[in-house]
C-alpha cells in the first residue's frame, strides 16, 4: 500500500517528478493497472511455471526498481515504482496459497487469521512517512525495500526446504 501512496508524492515532488498532485494520481493509475494485468497475466501461466520462483523473482526485480527509484530520483525513478505494479500483482496470491496450504480443515480459520492480520498496509505506511519526514521522498523507499527483502527470503527458504504449493 505504502507505493501505491507515496509515489505521488515522489511524482509530485518538485525536485523529483514535478507534476501536480492530480497528475502524479493519475499517473498511479497506470501502477494499479499494471496490477491488474499482471494479476490476469499470472493466472494464465500459474499452472506451468513454479510460484516460488516467481515470488523469488517478483520480490528481486522489485526492489531493484526500489534502487533506481531511491538512487536516481527522477522521472525514470517514478517509471520504475510505477512498474512495481506488476511485481505486487501475483505476490499476495502466491503468499496467501503458501499460507494455508496444507492445513486441511484449518484453511478456513487460518484463511480468517491471515485476511485480518494485514496490518502491514496501515503499519508500514507511517513508518515509510515517517522516514520521509525525517529525511526525503526517495529515502524512505527503503522500508519497501526491506519488506520486499524479507518476501524474497521467504521465498528463497521455502523453495530451499522443497515445500510444495498450491496456487489458487
Amino acid at each position: 500500500m505504502s507505493i501505491g501512496t507515496v509515489t505521488i508524492s515522489y511524482l509530485s515532488d518538485p525536485n523529483i517528478g514535478g507534476f501536480s498532485a492530480p497528475v502524479a494520481a493519475t499517473l498511479m493509475s497506470l501502477y494499479w493497472a499494471g496490477s491488474l494485468l499482471g494479476r490476469f497475466g499470472y493466472s494464465m501461466v500459474a499452472q506451468r511455471i513454479s510460484a516460488m520462483n516467481t515470488l523469488l523473482s517478483g520480490a528481486c526485480i522489485a526492489m531493484i526498481l526500489l534502487s533506481v527509484a531511491i538512487l536516481s530520483p527522477s522521472l525514470f525513478g517514478g517509471v520504475a515504482l510505477i512498474m512495481i505494479g506488476l511485481c505486487n500483482s501475483f505476490m499476495y496470491p502466491i503468499i496467501f496459497s503458501r499460507a494455508v496450504s496444507g492445513l486441511g480443515d484449518a484453511s478456513g480459520a487460518a484463511s480468517a487469521i491471515l485476511i485480518m492480520c494485514g496490518i502491514g498496509g496501515g503499519v508500514i505506511p507511517m513508518i515509510q512517512a515517517t522516514l520521509m519526514t525525517r529525511f526525503d521522498v526517495p529515502t524512505s523507499y527503503l522500508i519497501p525495500v526491506l519488506c520486499y527483502a524479507f518476501i524474497a527470503s521467504f521465498a528463497f527458504i521455502t523453495k530451499k526446504r522443497g515445500l510444495s504449493i498450491v496456487t489458487v
